[in-house]
């Protein structure tokens, strides 16, 4: 994991509402709804906006790449490297090339402008609607590896446990995000409160929009091509007043992170207003100081031999052998032995080295949790394999403790 010291941290404040797709086709007669920002989003928005603050030539770029795709030398083995090429060639700065990123996330700004990054409930996670406390009148249970034995249990694959948590058969995911603080908790080991946790509707709503296609010869409309959207609509100030939290800005944050040596070249190019969120959207850009995820991860305090637990920050893309999606991250497949995830979210995109839309993947969700025996740290703090990935910022994840991992329940 990066130093603070090397990352900047930048806070993204939109002026309007903000529109984020996923991979499903969106036709006449639907309705569409956002969701919250891909890694690979805010990683191309990024770069844009950086190559435009050093006056890049995007036509010429365009133009160079044509070039490419009819020589046909722009095939997916070495697309990459021709399209890295392109942009040398064109002066664009290794700054920008090289950088990675990581985020965005939903945040909580204070008066002073420090952030706090907030992570949807890992998915080991339960909690107790009111009235309907544990034995122990917490409300909030977490399931770690069973390793007893279970009757019934087969496992998808070998050598993994089942996930069992002790408390009631009424406990559900509560799904929401938590604060630093209730991360922090589950990372040493135990369960956040309802102080650390916020809802969705504390932090964004959607505003319904309807509209319909225009013909681009005659721009009038077109019969028929009515489609729904509902935009991203994030709340000026979070929607609670308790203590501590209410009253703070609801924002995004993310992060850069240079090349060595370039941390100030860098930020002197940051642009004060980026397109991001849909035709025509545009958030405000601020530096601010990074924050500190190796402090969270470390307060965990796991001896460099104790079994790991893993929390994805951002989505994960994992691969099997044959090239296709996978819930298991290759960086852990030997040492895995406890997983839970949600849905995998369908991931796509438009590939501008070879001018069509990239195949689509399914992305880990973010909140999905991994238990390892054996993997004490990880490169560039991602469990990724794909150099792209990472430098996008996909499967970004945190540190904790194995609860009792290292002795039989």
């Amino acid at each position: 994991m990066s130093s603070n010291d090397t990352v900047i941290g930048l806070r993204l404040d939109p002026l309007d509402v903000l529109f984020f797709r996923d991979g499903r086709p969106f036709e006449e007669s639907t309705r569409a709804s956002s969701g919250l920002p891909y890694p690979q989003t805010l990683a191309g928005a990024l770069r844009t906006a950086l190559l435009m603050q050093v006056g890049f030539d995007f036509s010429k770029f365009s133009a160079e790449l044509r070039k490419k795709r009819q020589a046909g030398v722009l095939d997916p083995v070495n697309a990459l490297q021709e399209l890295r090429a392109v942009l040398e060639a064109m002066h664009a700065p290794g700054w920008v090339i090289d950088a990675r990123f990581r985020g965005p996330w939903l945040a909580l700004f204070d008066e002073n402008g420090s952030v706090s990054p907030l992570l949807p409930v890992p998915w080991t996670l339960f909690r107790l609607d009111e009235g309907r406390g544990n034995v122990n009148g917490e409300r909030w249970l977490r399931a770690d590896p069973w390793e007893k034995g279970l009757p019934g249990w087969d496992p998808p694959c070998e050598n993994l446990l089942p996930l069992w948590h002790r408390g009631s058969a009424d406990a559900k995911r509560p799904g929401g995000f938590l604060t630093p603080d209730g991360i922090g908790c589950f990372l040493r080991g135990g369960v956040p409160s309802d102080d650390h946790w916020l809802r969705e509707e504390h932090l964004f709503a959607f505003d319904a929009r309807t509209g319909i296609a225009v013909d681009r010869d005659t721009f009038t409309a077109q019969e028929h091509m009515l489609y729904t959207v509902n935009l991203l609509a994030l709340k000026p100030r979070i929607d609670t007043d308790r203590v501590g939290i209410g009253g703070r800005k609801v924002g995004l944050y993310c992060e850069v992170i240079p090349p060595s040596g370039t941390k100030h070249e860098l930020s002197a190019r940051l642009p004060t207003l980026m397109h991001f969120g849909g035709e025509g959207r545009y958030v405000t850009m601020k530096e601010v100081d990074a924050y500190n995820w190796r402090g969270l991860s470390e307060s965990a305090g796991a001896p460099p031999q104790a079994r790991k637990m893993w929390l994805l920050a951002t989505p994960g893309l994992f691969h099997d052998g044959n090239g296709k999606s996978d819930w298991r991250p290759n960086r852990l497949a030997e040492h895995l032995r406890a997983a839970a995830s949600g849905n995998p979210v369908a991931v796509s995109g438009w590939d501008i080295a070879r001018c069509c839309p990239k195949p689509t993947r399914f992305a880990v969700p973010a909140g999905s949790v991994y238990f390892t025996d054996g993997v004490n740290r990880l490169d560039n703090g991602s469990l990724c394999d794909d150099a792209e990935d990472i430098a996008q910022g996909w499967g970004f994840a945190l540190q904790g403790v194995w609860p009792n991992g290292n002795a039989k329940n």
